[in-house]
């Protein structure tokens, strides 16, 4: 409805606004997670931005949540938070985190018009935090056989594996409106947005749950943006 009205040349704010969500904030057992969502119509497509940051207490050796998974498209799903180290995704120890850079940059999926990246930063007393923000092209909305759409649909035969073509980071620029490697993974974030993720968390963290890549077999490695054999 939204990119139908927009060809029509009506006002889209609301229609936007409804596949637009701000900051929400999940306290689980030990860790504080936090995402929000913004759509926005760029050059007669629907793009969407979405980032989800997850706070780990400092008393942790990965920074990472000691349960649940991400998925990044219908392509590239990690079941576990653990599945970051199958895929050779750089995650710092706590004791190594202050003033971390991510190297490895924007991921680009080759089956879907999908990138993402993985940051992390650390808040001092407060926990570490990892972020995961993607970058979505959902297409111009003309007709459900649209590829940007029906690539995005799993159970599409055909479809899903079929390899898409578009520059590293340019969904990225295109949603920002400046080059991705101008990008601040942590820019998204208000004075409030800080201060709600390190609000001391009143369920602990597990016993005897402690993660590690240590025992983690790496089947693939980061190289340009893409993953590739380890």
């Amino acid at each position: 409805m939204a990119m139908k009205a927009h060809r029509q040349g009506h006002d889209t704010t609301d229609l936007i606004s409804l596949l637009s969500y701000r900051s929400m904030n999940f306290i689980h057992s030990g860790f504080v997670e936090q995402c929000s969502a913004t759509a926005r119509i760029q050059d007669g497509s629907l793009l969407v931005r979405e980032q989800r940051v997850f706070m780990i207490p400092t008393s942790q050796n990965l920074p990472l949540p000691w349960h649940g998974g991400i998925n990044i498209c219908p392509h590239i799903q990690f079941v576990t938070m653990l599945g970051l180290c199958k895929y050779g995704i750089q995650i710092p120890h706590s004791d190594t985190i202050e003033g971390y850079e991510n190297k490895q940059g924007i991921i680009y999926c080759k089956h879907c018009y999908t990138e993402f990246r993985v940051d992390f930063k650390g808040y001092g007393e407060s926990g570490n935090a990892m972020f995961i923000t993607r970058w979505m092209d959902i297409g111009k909305g003309y007709d459900p056989n649209d590829f940007k759409w029906r690539s995005r649909i799993w159970y599409l035969a055909g479809t899903t594996r079929r390899k898409v073509t578009f520059r590293r980071g340019s969904i990225c620029a295109a949603f920002e409106q400046k080059a991705d490697s101008e990008f601040k993974f942590d820019s998204l974030l208000t004075l409030q947005n800080e201060k709600d993720l390190q609000t001391k968390n009143p369920w602990p963290w597990p016993k005897n749950v402690e993660l590690s890549c240590d025992r983690v077999r790496q089947y693939f490695m980061v190289r340009h943006g893409t993953f590739v054999p380890f």
